[in-house]
């Protein structure tokens, strides 16, 4: 991937109260500088609470990790499309990518996955379509076309994870409420 390009994370404190418009604001910033953006999400406020809790309800022992990870997966996946359709809203077409998509496989267990490979030509594809990409974090794809979760911080570790498949010339981390400065930055050595 061309330097130009960033990986921007956005935790769910960030994605609370409908604050989409101003995520979008926070993105379209990076695209106006030039840069191709892949926007890599969290589910919104307290959702993954929400449905951690609806498993807990509904599952006896032992609980059914597989059922889990694909229920929990579901917060990720509904901001993503939501912050793609906010970006539609916006006048800027984002496209809209899924873990299944771009083939990001992983390794250890289904709640708590490590990511070990990436079809990034996918990426790049989409890249020539839009210069806007969003993708829900916290999930990977199993062989079997399952989801795995990466556990506790699964979405920074998405982002970082492409973006160092990508060669990106940064990934910034917002994990917190907005104010002037991103919560973290990481920029590939020189």
């Amino acid at each position: 991937m061309n330097a130009t390009s960033v990986v921007l994370k956005f935790g769910s404190s960030v994605l609370a109260d409908r604050c989409l418009p101003r995520v979008v604001h926070e993105i379209y910033r990076s695209y106006r500088r030039g840069h191709h953006v892949l926007a890599v999400v969290s589910a919104i406020g307290n959702e993954t609470d929400r449905l951690l809790a609806e498993a807990r309800y509904w599952s006896t022992p032992p609980v059914p990790k597989l059922a889990v990870a694909e229920l929990l997966a579901i917060g990720e996946r509904c901001s993503a499309a939501l912050l793609s359709m906010a970006f539609g809203r916006a006048g800027v077409q984002a496209g809209l990518l899924s873990p299944a998509g771009i083939k990001l496989m992983f390794s250890g267990e289904c709640l708590d996955a490590w990511p070990t490979s990436v079809d990034t030509q996918v990426i790049r594809q989409a890249f020539q379509m839009g210069p806007v990409l969003v993708l829900p974090g916290f999930a990977c794809v199993q062989e079997t076309g399952g989801s795995a979760l990466m556990g506790r911080g699964g979405t920074g570790l998405t982002a970082v994870f492409l973006a160092q498949a990508l060669d990106a010339a940064e990934c910034c981390m917002r994990c917190g409420r907005f104010a002037t400065r991103w919560t973290a930055c990481w920029r590939p050595s020189a």
